[in-house]
């Protein structure tokens, strides 16, 4: 039979190893016994953050940019391409490609309606048709987005796409009145969220092509920055 004071010295003990490795019942443990952190890096509301980009489009470049993560837009009944829903909602501005025009200078987005959410001043149809334009896998536990584009879409003339991505999807490989406006059409992008969502790191890799068609250019680069406490009309 067991002491009443050996009882107390095991409840003792238990006591202690529980102040130095947690007993508490909603932590998870990995097959190591480590503690599992199921809070996500990847924000679930609108995120701004100030990002500086350095690139390579025949030769190097360095700017910096708005980055912007938000969830998914809800794309029109009616309208399916056919690519999967959007975990979350990806932007990036840099500079004003299609009205003055600078080597790096880009405008993206994974969805036509996201527009709304950087300076970009858009008020024409079909930009705020809340179209699809790309597949985003997240990795809520890696703290990654994937944003690949959809290419098929760029050729889907019925759906004004063509129309829609020249908008919005571009970027210029120089600088000057004459630079050559090239729409996005394939790559990807690669985000990475850590410190709690505070700090983003990614590369982009990605090719447009000029808008008679018969030229494309490389936008090949690395960011990272940190959250921003701006608005929409500071995004750029």
């Amino acid at each position: 039979m067991i002491s009443k004071s050996k009882i107390q010295h095991l409840i003792f003990i238990i006591f202690i190893l529980c102040g130095l490795f947690s007993c508490s019942e909603d932590e998870s443990l990995d097959i190591s016994g480590n503690p599992i952190n199921n809070q996500s890096d990847i924000p679930e509301q609108l995120t701004y953050y100030d990002i500086d980009i350095d690139g390579d489009i025949w030769g190097d470049f360095s700017r910096s940019a708005c980055l912007f993560v938000r969830p998914t837009v809800t794309t029109p009944s009616g309208i399916n391409f056919n690519n999967g829903v959007n975990e979350r909602e990806v932007g990036l501005i840099s500079g004003f490609p299609g009205g003055s025009p600078a080597k790096g200078a880009i405008w993206y987005f994974t969805n036509t309606a996201l527009c709304r959410d950087g300076s970009t001043g858009c008020n024409s149809t079909p930009v705020n048709a809340a179209l699809d334009l790309a597949r985003v896998t997240v990795n809520e536990s890696a703290g990654t987005i994937i944003v690949r584009l959809d290419g098929t879409i760029f050729n889907n003339s019925g759906a004004g796409s063509t129309l829609t991505s020249s908008f919005l999807n571009h970027f210029t490989a120089n600088s000057g009145l004459l630079a050559t406006l090239y729409q996005l059409i394939e790559g990807e992008i690669r985000l990475n969220f850590s410190e709690e969502g505070d700090r983003v790191s990614g590369t982009i890799d990605m090719r447009g092509v000029n808008f008679s068609g018969t030229g494309t250019a490389p936008y090949t680069a690395s960011f990272s920055g940190r959250k921003a406490n701006i608005s929409a009309a500071a995004c750029r």
